[in-house]
């Protein structure tokens, strides 16, 4: 998904906004009520890098996938499960976690219901898949 770039001098503007401002739009769509919901919090107009954040209202899987520059990781609220592909290891991250992924650093995740994250892709928010991306009705399977 491409985001369109912040208004004002690019990179310069101060910004706030409070969780009652937020808007959310489903990330994916055909999932319904069970989409993550996807709230864009700031895109630089010259890199094109976003913060972005997500709520999960139901159990979610991001089959393998990779993103065109780094990806930071907060996790605020929630269990969120991640592999590290390249090095065929699973981690468990709980409320206040955090993890940092390269470029091109190949990943799964699955993400329990009521999680809340927010993300900083420095090269936008858009997912290169390696395996197809996720099929509506698919159970998801933690890897406990």
């Amino acid at each position: 998904m491409q985001v369109p770039p912040s208004p004002g001098t690019p990179g310069l503007e101060a910004f706030s906004q409070s969780a009652q401002e937020r808007s959310w739009e489903p990330l994916f769509p055909d999932f319904g009520d069970s989409s993550p919901l996807l709230s864009i919090l700031r895109v630089d107009a010259q890199t094109g890098g976003a913060v972005i954040v997500l709520k999960f209202p139901a159990d979610f899987h991001f089959p393998k996938h990779t993103h065109l520059k780094s990806e930071t990781t907060f996790l605020l609220a929630g269990t969120h499960y991640f592999e590290d592909c390249d090095a065929g290891k699973i981690f468990r991250i709980e409320e206040q976690g955090y993890f940092f992924l390269p470029p091109h650093h190949v990943h799964q995740a699955w993400v329990k219901a009521g999680s809340l994250l927010v993300a900083v892709l420095e090269g936008g928010a858009q997912i290169d898949w390696v395996e197809p991306p996720p099929v509506p009705g698919t159970p998801v399977v933690f890897p406990e």
